[in-house]
Formats: C-alpha cells, sequence, structure tokens
C-alpha cells in the first residue's frame, strides 16, 4: 500500500539532512541527554532522521519553529503513513517514542496520548524453532576464516544474547572467569544491566578476531567496541550490517529457514542463535530455570533460599557452566570437555577417598589414645 491515501504534508525546506552526531543544536543535545543507552540512542536518532526525511526538513531546531497544531498534525499524519507501509509495531512504537522525548526535552507540549493509541495491535506469529548444532556448524564453515562473523555467530549461540546487544559490546564489558570463560556485562550501568557468559570454544574464537584487530592496530581500549565496521573501526557494527550478513549466508541454506509462514520464516535469522540457548538451558533439568531467565535478559526478583535478591556472578556462572557440554558447537571440544569433567570427578572421588582413609586413620589414633588414658587410670 503508497501513501496516496494518507494525508500528506506540504515539504518545507529541502536539503540533506544532517547525523546527530555532527549536531550541536540545542534541540538535539538535550533529547541527547535523556538517553543513557548507545543503542536507544542510534535507534531514536534513525526514527528522528527519517522524520525529518519523510517532511524534507532542514534541521532539529527547525522542528521547533513549527506551531504545536500543525506538529501534532504532522505527527498524526507520519504515523498513519508507517501504518499505510505496512511497518512493524515495534518501528511505529519506536518512532513515537522518540518523537515524545525529543518534544518533551525541549518543552513543547503534544498530545502523545492520542498518538500511542496508534501503535498497531501485536500480530501473532507461528511459534519461531532454533538453529539446530549442525546448522551453526554449516554457518560456520561458509564463514570458514572470516575471523569477525565466526566470532559474532560463536558469541550469539554461546551467550544468548540479541544481535542488537553485541554489536554495543565494548572490551571494558568482558570479563575473564575460571575454566577459560569469559562474563559479557550486557546494558553496562544501566538498571538493566545483567551477565552473559560465553564458554571457552567462544572466547578461542573471539581471542583470535580480537588478535587480528590488534595486528591492524585497531581500537581495543577499555571504551572501543569489540565488533566494529570492516573500513571504519571505530564504529561498531549496525543491525543492517548483521542482517545483510547473515542474509548472504542463508542464501546458501534455503532448507534451513524453510518456507515462510504469516510473512516470517520458521528460524528467525539472528534470533535462531539465542533461541537456541533458550531451549538448551530451559530443557536442562539441572539448570534454575529462573537463574536461566536472569541470563538470558529477563528482569525478575530471584528467590533463593527463601530470600529474594539478586544472584551473583558466580552463582550465575554455578549454573551457566551446567549447560556448555550442549552448547559447545564442534563435537572434538565437546569431547574433550566431557573427558576433562570426567578427569576432574574421578580425581575429586580418589581426593574424597583419601580422605576418609585419613580420617579413620585419625579415629583409629584416637580410639588408641582413649584406651591408653583409660587403662592409666585403673
Amino acid at each position: 500500500m503508497t501513501n496516496q491515501s494518507v494525508p500528506s504534508e506540504k515539504p518545507l525546506v529541502k536539503c540533506k539532512i544532517p547525523s546527530i552526531s555532527n549536531m550541536q543544536q540545542r534541540s538535539i543535545l538535550l533529547f541527547d541527554s535523556a538517553i543513557k543507552s548507545d543503542k536507544t540512542r542510534e535507534n531514536y536518532a534513525c526514527q528522528l532522521r527519517r522524520f525529518l526525511r519523510h517532511y524534507i526538513i532542514k534541521d532539529f531546531d527547525s522542528l521547533l519553529k513549527i506551531k504545536p497544531k500543525k506538529t501534532q498534525e504532522m505527527i498524526d499524519n507520519y504515523i498513519l503513513y508507517l501504518r499505510s507501509e505496512d511497518k512493524s509495531r515495534s518501528t511505529i512504537k519506536s518512532a513515537i517514542q522518540s518523537l515524545d522525548l525529543f518534544y518533551s526535552m525541549n518543552d513543547v507540549v503534544l498530545n502523545f496520548k492520542k498518538i500511542k493509541r496508534m501503535i498497531p495491535a501485536e500480530k501473532k506469529h507461528s511459534q519461531s524453532i532454533p538453529y539446530t548444532t549442525e546448522q551453526v556448524k554449516d554457518i560456520l564453515k561458509v564463514l570458514g576464516h572470516d575471523l569477525k562473523w565466526s566470532a559474532f555467530v560463536h558469541v550469539m549461540c554461546a551467550s544468548g544474547m540479541r544481535a542488537g546487544f553485541i554489536e554495543y559490546l565494548k572490551f571494558q564489558d568482558i570479563i575473564d572467569m575460571p575454566n577459560n570463560c569469559k562474563a559479557l556485562r550486557v546494558y553496562s550501568g544501566e538498571k538493566e544491566e545483567y551477565y552473559a557468559f560465553i564458554h571457552h570454544e567462544a572466547v578461542q574464537s573471539l581471542e583470535k578476531y580480537i588478535q587480528s584487530k590488534k595486528n591492524k592496530n585497531e581500537p581495543t581500549e577499555p571504551n572501543s567496541f569489540v565488533f566494529t565496521k570492516t573500513h571504519d573501526s571505530s564504529k561498531n557494527l549496525s543491525q543492517k550490517d548483521v542482517s545483510v550478513r547473515l542474509s548472504f549466508i542463508l542464501k546458501k541454506f534455503p532448507e534451513i529457514r524453510g518456507i515462510k509462514e504469516n510473512g516470517r520464516y520458521k528460524v528467525a535469522m539472528s534470533h535462531g542463535f539465542r533461541k537456541r540457548w533458550n531451549t538448551i538451558l530451559k530443557n536442562n533439568k539441572d539448570i534454575n530455570p529462573l537463574l536461566a531467565e536472569k541470563m538470558f535478559g529477563h528482569s525478575m526478583t530471584i528467590p533463593l533460599d527463601t530470600v529474594y535478591h539478586k544472584p551473583s556472578l558466580e552463582i550465575l556462572f554455578e549454573e551457566y557452566q551446567k549447560a556448555i557440554p550442549e552448547l559447545i558447537i564442534d563435537e572434538n571440544e565437546r569431547l574433550k570437555l566431557t573427558i576433562q569433567n570426567q578427569k576432574l570427578e574421578l580425581d575429586e572421588n580418589t581426593d574424597k577417598d583419601e580422605k576418609i582413609a585419613k580420617l579413620q586413620e585419625q579415629l583409629l589414633e584416637v580410639q588408641k589414645h582413649l584406651k591408653e588414658l583409660a587403662t592409666r587410670s585403673l
């Protein structure tokens, strides 16, 4: 459907839309000051630029020169246009949120309560299914020696993080853990902050990629992004970069995603990796399902020892380790881990036997000593 049936606005000024990063206008500085997350900042900035482009408006300050009544009409019509273009509910919701924040930070009162009622109802989609381990192997084979994208896929599979979060991962958010694992701090410094983990197989892939960055003198300082654009290592990957790369790979395996049903594939392009992680942990009866939800990034209070509190990094990692054998992709790595765990179990049992024998010896010594004391007292 086109926007012909939707009320349109006469373009105000024709010009090239500048990027927010280069803007020093007061309106956008106020808007920017209210955003804490890099991901949210980029998303909202993109939505604002689209609004400007739609009406061909010169810059952000120019939006504030338009009378509120006219602005209200423009936003109403813009949302109707997005709906007519069959844009997703999340896209329309994000557009409204960004405009609401921009105008509220610039003290422009508009009826956003009415505008929010224009968000379309959530569509019921068929349940998506995860990638299988064999399918992930096929994807990694296609990637071959592409260190960046191999590491990206490994991190998604091992951590269960959304692709959109990994794009914003910084070196300062990677934390060393036992057994050559790493913790990844997601939403660092924000209320929604949580920890995900990656096992040794993913760590090996990630470290190869990081070493390649160092060899090319790309930034690896604590505040630098881990996954960056090929031609500009100062910029993090975008969702478009991820979609383009994964689409290219999956075209080689049309059978993986199957046929579209209700406009969607059975296996979601990037969410299929996250779905695999979630399925593995949820099906593991030894893992506390509430702790699994916490590692999945779902905000909730965890009841532990009858007291409600935030689980520690160590408690979460202990649960995560129970899933590592199934999360590992390479069969040889899985076999190595199995042998290693069996050896540790054997060592623990041997150690237990030795401790029991030593305690028995000590008990005999005590009994002998007691007998001697009893004999002396007679």
